[in-house]
């Protein structure tokens, strides 16, 4: 398996190969439920939790079936962009609980320097197959050799074991209203 940082030239395979491996995600759904709507907007929320770490190695692709976008501890998502297309994309019937798990969101961030993992994704042709397993370890392996806790927040409760064999445990549970429920983890360095 060839897993590496993502060059630029490799972006728009990354973003599309998270938007197909986030397709069934209860919150992605949640948030755009018709499937037009999803393809349409989703990439670009792909875009603004990748590029934060594009230029500082922590887009990661492995062999074209998997990706990770890890946001480095000294790096931000454009929050006026990410904010703006929620805005402009959102079925204003769920943005007042969106707004309050975002809040939640905040809140929960651990305050100390921390990589944040947004986004991991496998093709689903090619789930099953150790691809998860690899990538995960590969950027844990950047916040252990840095001493630097990491942060996620799983949106599918059945992952939540996966996360457990690498060391992380449970945060907080957010859950608003119709909003499904998001687990926060945290994994200090090894």
């Amino acid at each position: 398996m060839d897993i590496h940082p993502a060059r630029v030239d490799q972006f728009d395979q990354v973003v599309s190969l998270l938007t197909v491996a986030f397709v069934d995600d209860p919150v992605c759904r949640y948030l755009y439920p018709d499937l037009g709507q999803y393809l349409r907007h989703f990439p670009d929320y792909v875009r603004i939790y990748g590029t934060p770490g594009l230029h500082q190695g922590g887009t990661h692709l492995l062999d074209n079936a998997g990706a990770t976008l890890w946001v480095p501890p000294d790096a931000h998502p454009d929050e006026s962009a990410l904010d703006d297309l929620l805005a402009r994309s959102v079925a204003d019937d769920a943005k007042p609980e969106l707004f309050e798990v975002y809040a939640e969101f905040d809140r929960a961030h651990p305050k100390e320097p921390h990589w944040f993992l947004p986004l991991m994704g496998v093709d689903p042709v090619a789930r099953g197959q150790g691809i998860g397993a690899a990538l995960m370890a590969y950027g844990l392996d950047i916040c252990d050799r840095d001493g630097t806790l990491a942060y996620l927040e799983s949106t599918k409760p059945e992952n939540i074991p996966f996360y457990e064999r690498f060391g992380f445990t449970r945060d907080h549970v957010i859950d608003v209203g119709g909003h499904p429920p998001v687990t926060t983890m945290v994994r200090p360095p090894r």
